[in-house]
């Protein structure tokens, strides 16, 4: 939930927007989040209109995450709406953002995509692999959990494949291995080694 709400007030944070609902370019709003759709024309370049893998509309379902049930979705939504709310505040009250204000949809929009940003985004020294939202202090230790029951399953499977042994089944979570080699994956959670 903390980082679908993260990413839906990236237009906020940025400063371009007050509010998230408010940015003209392509996003979700909470309300479409398992229930929803998104639309896209085939661009008029580099997409040949001839070629039948391009069909000139396509769209995507905006579906729940695999660990939300259906009846427990309008709580989930609730609980994303909250952080989002959450962010934008935070966003708005900045001194900087008191200070100079935002862009606004309608100057956002005539913003060319070519045009590179003036600031220099700081090098940064960590590479995390887990992030976890707030007071999820337990989250690291089972993430860590499953990140080192995952590594020794799929190092095993990896062995006996390399050994030619093609029927063995890898790990849930697996997916270089099943999509550019079909291997067979379990499905659901890791069980603990």
């Amino acid at each position: 939930m903390e980082k679908i709400a993260y990413t839906l007030a990236n237009p906020v944070a940025a400063g371009l927007v007050q509010r998230a609902r408010d940015w003209p370019g392509a996003k979700v709003l909470v309300g479409d989040i398992g229930r929803g759709e998104l639309h896209a024309q085939r661009p008029e370049i580099y997409f040949n209109p001839q070629n039948l893998k391009w069909p000139a509309e396509a769209a995507v379902a905006v579906t729940l995450p695999p660990a939300i049930k259906d009846c427990d979705a309008d709580k989930f939504r609730g609980e994303i709406t909250a952080r989002l709310d959450l962010h934008e505040r935070q966003a708005n009250t900045t001194p900087r953002r008191q200070r100079v204000g935002f862009l606004g949809a309608a100057r956002a929009s005539k913003i060319s995509p070519y045009k590179r940003a003036a600031s220099i985004d700081p090098h940064r020294e960590l590479n995390p692999t887990f992030a976890v939202g707030r007071g999820q202090t337990n989250a690291i230790d089972a993430a860590v959990s499953t990140l080192r029951i995952f590594r020794i399953a799929y190092r095993e499977a990896l062995k006996q494949w390399r050994a030619g042994v093609r029927g063995i089944a890898f790990p849930a979570g697996t997916w270089w291995m099943r999509v550019f080699h079909g291997v067979t994956v379990h499905k659901g959670e890791l069980a603990a080694a």
